[in-house]
């Protein structure tokens, strides 16, 4: 009985396990000892383990055979397979079914898409690198790669140049119609072209404002009357005002800053040579004449119906024919305390007061307690 019943089993371990065969075409000596990806019977190729199909493993092989390494779909080969898959070696570009040793540039699978060298994602590639065969879409495009991946959700310049220079970064590939002042992680850079222009010294303009850039970075301390040499924001060799590398173009006033040739009137932030009269910045008010304060000034002048003393150019109003704007309230009253307005001079910028009336109490009630047959009701008022 114990005979029949070990013949059984050894039956239906034979009928289990397809026949199966190596590259060559010749049956295996034993099926149980089989590793690797092997033809069955029905003509496909699994992947076994110890002559067990793995039918829970999805990626690529951890054993070879003759031809290759092997992407593998529920333990069968699956030649429709293009992507980027692993095994207990890393992570491998897949075309065919088959890894591609030979294979240097991009490849997809559902975590993104992939820099791959000699067929292998090395995770360490960092650098802008152009799409040679059109892997990820049109042949030819460049792509920012950290980490040997492509960063999708990157704008800006990247962190990581190639032979080439550094690039502007638009969702991930490289914005040749890119002109503009843009940041990574050393700064911000003025871009033309898309590529980091080193060699320029000018000014830029972005969605922030006009900034002035030197050897092409905005260093932020730039504090002066500058001339556009190149036209980059308008009409070429006009002068603009620049505190701290952008250009003040809500600026009115002499400038607080000056440059070689002087101090200058300055409106909407460009130096406006047609300016004569008296104007004001941070240290007081000055006499300019075609732009420019006058140092060389003494005397009086008279302005918009204002007489000023003038000393080394600085003015000082004598008096003043005081005009009032219609105030604005800077204290605001309440029901027990009174309020301020403020007027201001348009002429000089002197100022004057006046109270506010506190508004007073305004009530109104509610009644609190209802009145019954026996009790009065009780209002409140608030």
């Amino acid at each position: 009985k114990k005979l029949i019943l070990s013949l059984c089993a050894a039956l239906c371990l034979a009928a289990a396990i397809p026949a199966v065969a190596n590259v060559a075409g010749t049956v295996t000596a034993e099926a149980a000892t089989l590793n690797g990806v092997y033809k069955a019977s029905d003509g496909n190729w699994y992947y076994y383990k110890n002559g067990v199909i793995q039918t829970s493993y999805t990626g690529v092989t951890d054993y070879a055979n003759a031809n290759g390494w092997w992407y593998v779909k529920n333990g069968k080969v699956d030649f429709s397979a293009n992507t980027i898959a692993h095994n207990k070696n890393g992570w491998w570009y897949v075309k065919g079914g088959k890894v591609q040793f030979s294979y240097t540039g991009f490849g997809t699978n559902s975590n993104g898409s992939w820099y791959c060298e000699n067929g292998k994602v090395t995770f360490k590639k960092n650098s802008v690198i152009q799409d040679k065969t059109g892997a990820l879409g049109t042949k030819g495009t460049w792509y920012y790669v950290t980490g040997s991946k492509v960063q999708t959700g990157y704008t800006g310049v990247a962190d990581y140049a190639n032979s080439n220079g550094w690039w502007y970064i638009k969702n991930g590939k490289v914005d040749f119609s890119a002109n503009t002042v843009a940041k990574n992680k050393n700064g911000w850079w003025y871009v033309k072209g898309g590529k980091v222009q080193f060699n320029y010294t000018g000014f830029g303009t972005n969605s922030n404002g006009s900034w002035y850039c030197e050897s092409g970075k905005v260093k932020f301390n730039n504090n002066n009357v500058i001339q556009d040499k190149t036209g980059a924001l308008g009409t070429k060799g006009t002068w603009y005002y620049v505190v701290g590398s952008k250009v003040q173009t809500s600026y009115t006033g002499v400038a607080n800053y000056s440059n070689s040739n002087g101090w200058w009137y300055i409106k909407n932030g460009k130096v406006d040579f047609s300016f004569n009269g008296i104007a004001s910045n941070k240290n007081g008010s000055w006499v300019v004449k075609g732009g420019k304060v006058n140092f060389s000034y003494n005397g009086t002048y008279t302005y918009n119906g204002q007489t000023y003393s003038v000393s080394g150019g600085k003015a000082t109003l004598k008096s003043c024919s005081h005009t009032y704007d219609s105030g604005t309230v800077t204290k605001a009253a309440t029901c027990t305390s009174t309020g301020v307005k403020t007027y201001t001079c348009t002429k000089c910028g002197a100022t004057k007061t006046s109270t506010i009336a506190a508004t007073g109490h305004s009530y109104t009630s509610k009644v609190t307690k209802e009145a019954t047959c026996t009790s009065y009701r009780n209002p409140a008022y608030a």
